[in-house]
């Protein structure tokens, strides 16, 4: 059995900073914890601000999923849009070079900026998301017409992309290739201010991917599995993550829920909720059923959020792999 993903979203260079709550409050816009974009004339003023030298991994949601799906041979690809030069491309690309990523569905503008992202961590490991978009949101009507979803069993798409104005076209287009068609809720502010939107979305959408906040944000329920039994009414398979206390998954005539896989520490938890799809992709592409995937899911996360970075390690890489054939 395979199930293979092509992740559509915004190929972001992330720019991590590591900050207190102090600075976050005084020289960030916006909630902590949450995503919002940004110029990044804005977030080139954070970085001055804070007088520090920045880390940079790849970044953007689907990006993140599928950097961690090729590490483990599950087929999948990124589709999204890149400038077609500038040192944020040129970094983005090496590191898909780096970790083997198939770039075959990357397009490429002669104008405009590579997004970016970023990441500012406090000492609790939450991240902070300020993104600058640039030409990520000019995928073209032929562009998204042009992308192979026929080639894949399942279709990845962040909620960021409803930003693009071309989030139901895309949708549409995985729909109508019979693609199992994955929503990732992307964040709580997302949620709330393209949320009819997403109501439009779901008679084509298979799967919702969302954390609590961003759950509670879409259903108006604060409780997790009452969240969680909204969206299952409008979705064949639906997962509500909960950081530490572990997933609320509904699918394929289950409702369960599975505790949060010991990290060996918190670090960083950036990507995590990404991660934890990987895995649970990564299982579905073994021939695991459900509860198995979703611990899968929950083991990639633990190990992401246990150093700096969206990207898994080649130790990581190694335990995982490990870890999961003695689920066989």
């Amino acid at each position: 059995m395979s199930f293979s993903l092509l992740g559509t979203g915004s190929p972001l260079l992330d720019i991590q900073l590591a900050v207190d709550d102090c600075f976050l409050e005084q020289a960030v816009p916006g909630k902590k914890g949450g995503m919002e974009p940004l110029t990044s004339e804005e977030i080139s003023g954070i970085i001055q601000k804070s007088g520090k030298t920045p880390e940079y991994f790849p970044g953007g949601a689907a990006g993140n999923t599928v950097f961690a799906l090729s590490r483990f041979q599950v087929k999948s690809a990124l589709r999204g849009k890149l400038a077609s030069d500038g040192n944020f491309t040129s970094r983005y690309l090496q590191f898909c070079n780096e970790h083997g990523v198939d770039t075959s569905q990357l397009v490429f503008s002669d104008t405009g900026s590579t997004g970016c992202c970023l990441a500012l961590v406090t000492p609790d490991a939450e991240r902070t998301m300020r993104s600058a978009l640039g030409v990520s949101l000019e995928l073209s009507s032929q562009e998204i017409a042009d992308s192979a979803f026929s080639d894949y069993d399942a279709a990845l798409f962040e909620g960021f992309m409803a930003y693009s104005g071309k989030l139901k076209e895309m949708v549409s287009q995985a729909h109508s290739q019979k693609c199992f068609t994955i929503l990732d809720l992307a964040s709580f502010e997302i949620c709330r201010k393209f949320r009819e939107l997403f109501l439009e979305l779901m008679p084509q959408i298979s799967m919702i991917v969302a954390n609590s906040r961003e759950a509670e944000a879409f259903t108006g329920s604060p409780d997790p599995e009452t969240a969680l039994d909204i969206l299952s009414g409008m979705v064949k398979v639906c997962a509500v993550k909960c950081g530490a206390q572990g997933v609320w998954f509904s699918g394929s005539g289950e409702r369960f829920f599975t505790p949060a896989y010991p990290a060996e520490a918190v670090v960083d938890t950036t990507a995590a909720g990404d991660l934890w799809l990987a895995g649970y992709i990564a299982g579905k592409d073994r021939g695991f059923d459900d509860r198995t995937s979703v611990v899968c899911g929950t083991m990639f996360s633990s190990k992401v959020i246990s150093h700096r970075g969206s990207v898994l390690t080649d130790d990581d890489v190694l335990q995982l792999s490990k870890a999961m054939s003695c689920l066989s």
